[in-house]
C-alpha cells in the first residue's frame, strides 16, 4: 500500500465499505463467497483492493481461534516435516505460537496509533511470500496468498 502509514488503514477501510465498489449486496453481505471479488465501477479502488471471502467462515475470527487451539493440542503428534510447514503457515496468519508471542501485523504497514483497531492481519508483500510456500495444505489461504504475491500486494484481515 502506498502513502504514509497513518493514512493507509483509513484509505483501505473507506474502499472496503464504499457502496460503489459493488462488493456488497443490499443487506451488507459479500456478493461472492469462497473466491475473490474485485471492485466494479470507475472508482480508484480496483487498483489496490480485492476481497476474498472465505467459504466456511461467518466473518468472525472465531474459526481462526479454534483452529489455533486445535493445532496447539495436536502439534506434538504430527510428523515433524508437516509440523514445520503448518507452524510456518499458521504463525504468519492466525496462530500466536506456543509462547503466545507471534505478531500478525508487520511493523510500519499501518500506524500503531488510534484507528488501528479491527486489523486482524496485516502482511507486507515480502512477508506474504514465506507462509505462501506452505499453502498446499490449506487451499483457500493458498488462493489468497498466491494472488497477493502475484500482484505484490499486502494481505490485510479486517474485522467487520
Amino acid at each position: 500500500m502506498r502513502g504514509p502509514p497513518g493514512e493507509r488503514l483509513p484509505r483501505l477501510s473507506n474502499a472496503w465499505y464504499d457502496d460503489e465498489t459493488g462488493l456488497w449486496d443490499g443487506n451488507g453481505a459479500p456478493t461472492v463467497k469462497g473466491d475473490w471479488d474485485w471492485p466494479r465501477g470507475p472508482g480508484p479502488n480496483s487498483a489496490f483492493l480485492g476481497v476474498y471471502e472465505f467459504l466456511h467462515t461467518s466473518g468472525s475470527f472465531k474459526a481462526h481461534f479454534w483452529a489455533r487451539q486445535r493445532w496447539e493440542a495436536a502439534a506434538d503428534h504430527v510428523d515433524p516435516l508437516l509440523r514445520a510447514e503448518l507452524d510456518t503457515l499458521l504463525l504468519g496468519l492466525v496462530w500466536d505460537g506456543m509462547d503466545g508471542e507471534a505478531e500478525h501485523a508487520d511493523p510500519g504497514l499501518f500506524s500503531d496509533g488510534p484507528g488501528y483497531y479491527g486489523v486482524l492481519l496485516a502482511r507486507t508483500p515480502d512477508s506474504v511470500r514465506e507462509p505462501r510456500e506452505s499453502t498446499d495444505l490449506l487451499e483457500e489461504w493458498g488462493n489468497v496468498l498466491n494472488e497477493a504475491a502475484r500482484r505484490s500486494w499486502c494481505v490485510v484481515g479486517l474485522s467487520a
